[in-house]
């Protein structure tokens, strides 16, 4: 009985151990992914769209939206979408831009306008 305990304690503690390695190595990973999307965030914040850069043809122009409500418009169309902003405020805006697109398809070819319309900037 003495050496079945003695090999299970040599066992677990190798696991032990081994466990711990994986969650030092998992935990390295974290932080190298938080530095990297604290840089990736700093750039998209630092360079933002001029719009006054863009290229357009002669008498062509465009509007651009940038909707600074998005989760009051969420809530008001769903209870969840409050509770899930919490947890994925990123879904929340592609959701809203998406409606807000599909709104404005249906309103301008209703009085015949010809429009394109795309969401640029969500990941």
């Amino acid at each position: 009985m003495y050496y079945f305990s003695l090999a299970l304690f040599a066992l677990l503690l190798i696991v032990i151990t081994y466990l711990l390695v994986r969650l030092n190595t998992q935990r390295r990973l974290l932080l190298t992914l938080q530095d990297e999307q604290r840089a990736l965030a700093k750039a998209w914040r630092a360079n933002p769209v001029d719009f006054n850069q863009i290229p357009v043809s002669e008498g062509k122009g465009f509007i651009a939206i940038k909707i600074l409500n998005p989760v009051e418009l969420a809530t008001k169309e769903s209870v969840f979408a409050g509770l899930l902003n919490n947890f994925a405020p990123d879904v929340i805006r592609s959701i809203v831009y998406k409606r807000t697109v599909e709104i404005m398809r249906g309103q301008l070819e209703e009085r015949g306008v010809q429009a394109e319309i795309s969401i640029h900037g969500l990941g």
